[in-house]
């Protein structure tokens, strides 16, 4: 069974989609979640960063728990 030359093309530019999404998501993921902390602590005052990002790890934490329940 052959297939048309169309219907190659469209599953070959899915598969290059889902290749690509597949190597973008651990970048997107670091610039999303371990960056923005990483700048965080760089400040003049890392103490007030680390109090902003606990206070945020417990209101998520709370969130998601609220959610299980």
């Amino acid at each position: 069974m052959t297939f048309p030359l169309s219907l190659m093309a469209v599953f070959t530019g899915i598969s290059l989609g889902l290749n690509l999404l597949a190597r973008a998501w651990p970048l997107v993921v670091y610039g999303l979640f371990v960056r923005p902390p990483l700048v965080l602590l760089r400040g003049p005052q890392p103490d007030r960063s680390l109090r902003v990002i606990g206070v945020l790890l417990v209101v998520v934490g709370f969130a998601f728990d609220l959610l299980a329940s």
